[in-house]
């Protein structure tokens, strides 16, 4: 059966497929948690070591491993705030709001309003339907063919915006923090207050870690060194997994009226596997399928789970496959418009003509 086609009735319940995965696996363990963060802060610790032995001995051609050393270890930070932004990391929740913050600076994201937006991305998986607000599946929703004719037209500016984050996903990644995560007039007012305290905190708090860095080095350029770049590093890896996760030419989206649950998070949404040693130090983000059929089941408990889905009788809607560099490039190159009448992707140079 073609992955766009409908899914039968009998098979639609998303409550049937977490009823399979064992309700341990969504217990927080604190001892896994903490050998979790203390592995997170040991990445860190080795890429900051690293990056001051760069900087004495002026290794210049080191600086960019340094960076993406750097980067490498932000994203564990990011996945680990990640659990806490979904309650699942510990059982205190207001231990992981404030772990959650503190995780979140060096990236300059603010947690409550990454953490609402992320919400309203589990709550809508590619659902073909945009809104004012923040609250669509706003991460890598693509525009319709229609929709960017349009733009061109009457919003050029935003239209080439569109056509970049589409052709170097990393930019893209960045755009969304900047045009989503800071701008507060996006979330409604019951969430509000909490999105302008984390933008408080963001914004103080990387005035002191700036301000820490100089100090220490007397130097601008040890901020974008120890700092800056690789947190742009960090948007690699943050496009890299958001894009895979629910971005192929047979990953369809579905209007409202055809979207279902089921369909978003169980076919809509992918285990593209990275290299193990990689899985392991992001504490398995790439396995993404039963995180989305149950947000509150830890990273550090994402393999079990998906073992449990892989031997259930829903596995064959399930799509896993291991990464390579010829599928994210074909992605790249093919998943730019949505059309509609089609019901697949289209590329840009399709449409430039008309």
């Amino acid at each position: 059966m073609s992955r766009l086609e409908a899914i039968a009735p009998e098979r639609s319940s998303l409550a049937a497929v977490a009823a399979v995965i064992p309700r341990e696996l969504a217990r927080p363990s604190t001892g896994r948690a903490m050998a979790c963060l203390l592995l997170a802060l040991a990445e860190s610790g080795l890429a900051v070591a690293f990056g001051v032995w760069v900087w004495r001995e002026q290794y210049q051609l080191l600086y960019p491993l340094a960076w993406f050393l750097g980067g490498f270890a932000l994203t564990a930070f990011f996945v680990i705030g990640h659990d806490c932004g979904h309650y699942s990391f510990l059982k205190n929740r207001p231990v992981m709001v404030a772990l959650g913050h503190l995780l979140f600076l060096p990236l300059l994201y603010p947690f409550y309003a990454w953490k609402f937006s992320h919400d309203a991305h589990h709550k809508f998986t590619n659902r073909l339907h945009r809104t004012a607000d923040i609250y669509f599946d706003n991460a890598w929703i693509p525009e319709t063919v229609a929709d960017h004719k349009r733009e061109r037209q009457n919003r050029p500016l935003l239209a080439a915006l569109y056509r970049i984050a589409r052709r170097i996903p990393p930019l893209g990644s960045l755009m969304h923090l900047i045009a989503y995560l800071y701008d507060a007039r996006l979330y409604r007012p019951e969430h509000r207050r909490r999105v302008l305290l984390s933008q408080a905190f963001v914004l103080a708090g990387a005035l002191a870690l700036g301000a820490l860095i100089y100090g220490l080095t007397d130097s601008a350029f040890a901020l974008l060194h120890f700092w800056l770049l690789p947190a742009l590093v960090f948007q690699l890896w943050m496009s890299f997994y958001t894009y895979l996760h629910h971005t192929a030419e047979d990953i369809a989206y579905y209007p409202p009226e055809q979207w279902s649950p089921y369909l978003a998070q169980v076919r809509c949404t992918v285990n593209c596997l990275f290299p193990r040693w990689i899985s392991f130090l992001h504490f398995n983000i790439d396995v993404h399928i039963p995180h989305h059929i149950m947000a509150g089941i830890p990273g550090y408990n994402l393999r079990q789970a998906n073992a449990a889905l892989r031997a259930s009788p829903f596995a064959g809607d399930m799509r896993q496959f291991r990464l390579t560099w010829r599928h994210l490039l074909r992605q790249w190159r093919a998943c730019q418009l949505w059309d509609p009448e089609r019901a697949s992707y289209a590329r840009f140079v399709e449409t430039e003509s008309s």
